[in-house]
């Protein structure tokens, strides 16, 4: 006996799923091919060395402030929780100053001060002790009783 066969909509779309899997997967893989290859901008071509980092910071404060600071002098340059740290002197109204700032690894960017994390949360610990320990008295509290009204007197006007 043979079997009805079932009448094939002409109106019927494919199903689009199966392809847009197949797109996405293939861009999926593409992303990780990318990454993993090193093609990405996060690389370390971009590295410069620390005396690079410091030569591109001291002619920036050169060219900024300079005869107001002169002379400037390197102290050192030493690397530091993945950054440069860069250590140099100023003349500032003929005092020498020490100064110190922290640089990226591209020698782009600076920043005059590091937060580390771990001293900055002893800091506050210490400080949160401290202010149990002072123990401040409580701010007096006055409790009012309620007062009830007076009735005036007959004969009386208000």
């Amino acid at each position: 006996m043979e079997t009805p066969k079932k009448p094939v909509a002409k109106d019927q779309q494919p199903n689009i799923w199966p392809i847009i899997s197949g797109i996405l997967a293939i861009a999926l893989v593409g992303v990780i091919v990318f990454y993993s290859s090193g093609l990405s901008s996060k690389g370390d071509e971009a590295v410069v060395t620390d005396q690079e980092a410091a030569d591109n910071f001291l002619d920036f404060i050169t060219e900024v402030y300079g005869d107001q600071i002169s002379p400037i002098n390197l102290k050192e340059v030493t690397e530091t929780q993945g950054l440069y740290k860069v250590d140099f002197t100023i003349t500032d109204t003929g005092q020498t100053v020490d100064q110190t700032v922290y640089m990226t690894k591209d020698g782009k960017s600076f920043t005059a001060q590091m937060v580390v994390i771990e001293e900055a949360m002893q800091q506050y610990r210490e400080y949160q002790a401290a202010l149990e320990q002072q123990q401040i008295a409580p701010t007096p509290t006055i409790e009012l009783e309620p007062v009830e009204p007076v009735e005036p007197e007959e004969g009386t006007e208000e």
